[in-house]
């Protein structure tokens, strides 16, 4: 009788912990439950992927499409940040993911808003005065920025 506990106990802890990892959301070890994870990973990414690690020459994101080939950004996103930089004569104006032409050392971001299934970051960087805001939308699979908003 002991045996059959034991066993019961061991199959009933399997089926727990299969439960509460399918609930974690993660593409190639990246963490999509948390609009907080989701912000903080793809900004990091996206500042990093300006200096190639290897050869330390610049790349460009936007050139690049760097942020298509990830899953932080919703579709719709990705087609208005393709949309914007088609839009630019041989230069581009300005960075639509970073609302601005200059590339900041940092990012930071406090507590979000958040109404209606919606989350909404202030972000800031080195520069003065200098802020832009991320909105989050939960998809199936996860956390996606779907807006970004430049105060300008």
């Amino acid at each position: 009788m002991k045996k059959k506990v034991l066993v019961f106990f061991v199959i009933a802890v399997l089926f727990l912990s299969v439960g509460c990892s399918s609930k974690t959301s993660t593409t190639n070890g990246t963490d999509f439950s948390s609009p907080d994870a989701v912000v903080e990973n793809f900004y990091s990414e996206y500042l990093s992927y300006f200096e190639d690690p290897e050869s330390g020459d610049f790349r460009d994101p936007l050139k690049d499409r760097m942020y298509a080939n990830r899953s932080y950004l919703t579709q719709e996103l990705i087609d208005e940040i393709d949309s914007t930089v088609a839009s630019f004569s041989e230069m581009a104006a300005y960075d639509p993911i970073l609302c601005g032409q200059n590339i900041p050392d940092y990012i930071t971001f406090d507590t979000p808003y958040v109404s209606a299934g919606r989350v909404m970051f202030m972000i800031e960087d080195n520069f003065e005065d200098h802020y832009f805001f991320v909105h989050l939308e939960k998809e199936s699979d996860g956390w996606k920025i779907d807006t970004i908003n430049c105060d300008f």
